[in-house]
């Protein structure tokens, strides 16, 4: 039996989950409805709790429609007091002087980019949905530091994963992040607007860049077309093999069993998703998990507005490289910890080998 309230609105519920959105503005709606059964003993519809949580967020960070109205000053108090930093706009065509149309926006932050250059030159690039009032698209773009922790390069909201978006978000990544860095390695999945840009400017194609393929990408598509467990382990034992006799030995058994896949695949191009004909290029990534771990981390940033969103990933930024820097600090090993541990293991793996000596 439904124990509903109509005096509970979505304002009541609201001021009610203000301190729980500002610990965690990705709140789930199912959560909120559990919440308000839980402590009010009433019950709520899931869209009266999604209008509260909105409420609630518009109440710490203001509306949709200020956070835009505020952002050109919020960008030029940023770029003041973070130098380095970047920040590009791109407007609609049908914008006036005295009337800007917003369609997209890149940022960078400088510690980052200056982290970049001393990092290996391997970018992973990645979109993800916005769940705000004005959906979008947010696409990242981050690396690895020598401990293979997560560095976040650069930022974009635009409204499509498009030819057009991808094309313009590549051009600022390169411009303005990857700058004079060659050769430059991207890990993507096969979105049409990645290849494009990959393909068609020229300080994105070889022998200045490469563009490889995220194997578990790889894998799903070709799955999409084909089933089979076994066809499923054969494809990324092929991809992570780093011995060409072990990848050959693949190669036939998968060509063999799954004749129709092995034409499929044999379309990619296996220098695009096998370590063996990557020519060390990806530095040994296989996917871009990294990409989508940190999309993960950035969760709460998609329910805000586009304000509260640029701030709340440079304060990440700030707490991650604070991080990093005691880590720094306590670091007592000749190479990085998760290097180090790497090392040790080999040492002993190595140590349990025999070696019988022979007359040539």
């Amino acid at each position: 039996m439904s124990n509903s309230n109509a005096c509970l609105t979505s304002s009541v519920i609201a001021r009610h989950i203000v301190r729980s959105i500002e610990d965690d503005p990705g709140f789930k709606v199912k959560n909120i409805v559990s919440h308000v059964k839980e402590v009010l003993k009433v019950d709520v519809s899931y869209k009266k709790a999604w209008y509260g949580r909105r409420k609630a967020i518009e109440l710490i960070f203001g509306s949709w429609d200020a956070n835009f109205a505020e952002l050109p000053k919020y960008v030029d108090a940023f770029m003041q007091s973070n130098q380095g930093s970047v920040i590009r706009w791109l407007h609609h065509s049908d914008s006036t002087d005295r009337v800007k149309t917003f369609k997209y926006v890149f940022w960078a932050f400088g510690p980052a980019i200056d982290a970049f250059h001393m990092c290996r030159p391997v970018i992973c690039v990645d979109g993800t949905h916005l769940r705000g009032e004005y959906k979008g698209k947010l696409l990242v773009a981050v690396t690895q530091d020598a401990n293979n922790k997560i560095i976040p390069l650069a930022y974009a909201i635009v409204d499509e994963e498009t030819i057009s978006s991808w094309s313009w978000f590549m051009e600022q990544l390169r411009y303005n992040v990857a700058r004079d860095r060659y050769p430059i390695c991207v890990i993507s999945d096969r979105h049409n607007g990645i290849i494009h840009a990959m393909t068609h400017y020229d300080y994105w194609q070889e022998p200045l860049a490469f563009h490889r393929f995220c194997l578990r990408h790889v894998r799903s598509n070709l799955m999409a077309h084909f089933k089979g467990l076994h066809l499923r382990r054969l494809c990324w034992a092929m991809g992570k093999a780093r011995q060409l006799r072990k990848w050959r030995a693949f190669k036939r058994e998968l060509r063999n069993m799954f004749p129709n896949a092995w034409t499929y695949l044999s379309n990619i191009g296996a220098e695009k998703w096998c370590l063996t004909h990557d020519d060390e290029n990806r530095w040994g990534i296989l996917t871009t998990n990294i990409s989508e771990s940190y999309n993960n981390v950035l969760r709460e940033a998609r329910h805000l507005p586009i304000r509260a969103c640029i701030d709340m990933t440079f304060h990440r930024t700030v707490e991650l490289f604070k991080r990093r820097k005691e880590d720094a600090r306590h670091c007592c090993n000749p190479f990085p910890p998760k290097i180090w541990q790497r090392f040790k293991n080999s040492d002993l793996k190595a140590g349990i080998h025999r070696v019988v000596e022979f007359d040539g």
